[in-house]
Parts: structure tokens; sequence; C-alpha cells
């Protein structure tokens, strides 16, 4: 079975056995779901401990570049707001707020009154499970973007899909920042949606990866096979 498109762990054992090994080289995709902290930043990971390079093109989806001097850069004055309270609570109470808070930014401002009282739910019962000390580790560990970067420039294929609308990361800034360190990169700015471009307008995405799927790897859309290796399979549409 050739695997087009793939969303993997990132270590040697996990590549194994998710069958990775199996596949010359595939494509990153890096939606996570919506209360996944920075899966768009494995990308930097992959580039700097993975060597010879297993993908072989980068989707960003509302993603975070990588950790480090970017964050400030892309990321909203609101979301960083919320980052004591997932970090370093004063209490429960302000703990569990910041994560209700930081689910109600996960799609378009509009949107909100339309994502059923169950679904929201779901996404703060994930949420809490975040320990602090878990959401200090997403959020402050350094990631290196220097070969992310070099690979950029010699012609890794990125993808860069992004709501508009986004509360939580500017995409705008995230092109500025990151397009001109890569030699292809598609951009895809949508109006009306916000940090979950994968929910709000599941249709719209799916066309904009099995566009890009087929061009990197030179086949027709219709042809190209999608497999998910991640957790996480039921993206949901509204």
């Amino acid at each position: 079975m050739v695997r087009e498109i793939s969303a993997f762990p990132i270590s040697h054992d996990q590549l194994n056995v998710a069958g990775v090994s199996e596949v010359r080289r595939s494509i990153s995709m890096l939606p996570g779901s919506p209360i996944c902290l920075n899966p768009g930043a494995i990308a930097a990971d992959i580039c700097t401990h993975l060597n010879p390079l297993p993908i072989k093109g980068v989707i960003w989806l509302a993603g975070l570049p990588y950790i480090g001097d970017v964050l400030p850069i892309v990321a909203t004055p609101l979301v960083l707001s919320f980052i004591p309270g997932i970090t370093a609570p004063e209490s429960p109470a302000h703990a569990l707020q910041s994560r209700i808070e930081f689910c109600k930014t996960l799609v378009a401002p509009e949107r909100l009154s339309s994502v059923p009282f169950a679904e929201l739910s779901s996404w703060v019962g994930a949420a809490s499970f975040l320990l602090p000390q878990q959401g200090a580790l997403a959020l402050g560990r350094k990631q290196d973007p220097v070969r992310l970067k070099e690979e950029g420039a010699k012609g890794l294929p990125l993808c860069i899909i992004h709501g508009k609308a986004d509360l939580q990361i500017t995409g705008a800034n995230v092109v500025e920042e990151m397009e001109p360190h890569f030699k292809d990169c598609e951009v895809n700015l949508l109006d009306g949606i916000g940090h979950s471009p994968f929910w709000e307008a599941p249709g719209a995405v799916a066309d904009i990866i099995l566009k890009f799927v087929a061009r990197v790897n030179h086949h027709e859309v219709g042809k190209t096979q999608v497999v998910f290796l991640a957790e996480r399979t039921d993206i949901g549409a509204v």
C-alpha cells in the first residue's frame, strides 16, 4: 500500500510501529485535534532529529511554525493571556477557566454559538487533562528551526492553511515569518475561519490538502490516497 500523506509520531520506534518504515517519503500533515498544543511545531523536530528527512512536504493547519522567538510574533495577545492559567495556574478554578476560555477561541467568533455543547464540552474535558508542567513543556521548550528553514530553502514544499478569523495565531504573520524561508510555499488564508479550519471548513480544507499532496507527488487528485496514522481521525464537520 502506498501512503501518500501521513500524520505520524516522530521517534524512530513510533515510526516503525506506525508503518512509516514502508514509506519512501511521506507528507507530514499536522492538524492535531482542536485541543492539541502545537502540533505544527513537530515539523521542526522532524527536520532537526531525523536524517535522512522522512517527509516530502509539510502542511500546517493553523500551525505554530516552531516554539521559540516566533511565538510572540504570530500568537495573539488573547491566547498569550491564557498561558499563565495553563502553565502555572493560581488555583484549580483558574486552571479550568483558562482552559474553557482557550477552547472558546478554537473557532471563529461567529461560529462559536453553532458548536454543539457536547462537542465544546469534549474539548474542555480533554484540555483539563493537560497538567501545568505538560503545558509549560509544550509552550516553553526551545526548538531549533535552522534545518527546517534550510530544507525549505532547498525546496521542501510547505502548505499553510489558516483562517483569517483565527483568535489564537495570526496567519498573515506566520506567512510573513516563514514564506521567505521556503522556496515552495503555498498559502491558503480562509475567510471567516478560525483556529480549527479542518473542523470549521472540512470540505475546503480536504480539497486544498488533496491538491497539494497530488502536486507534490505528481499525481492526479482522484488517485491520491490519504492515510492517517495519527490518533484522531474523527475531524468533525459543522
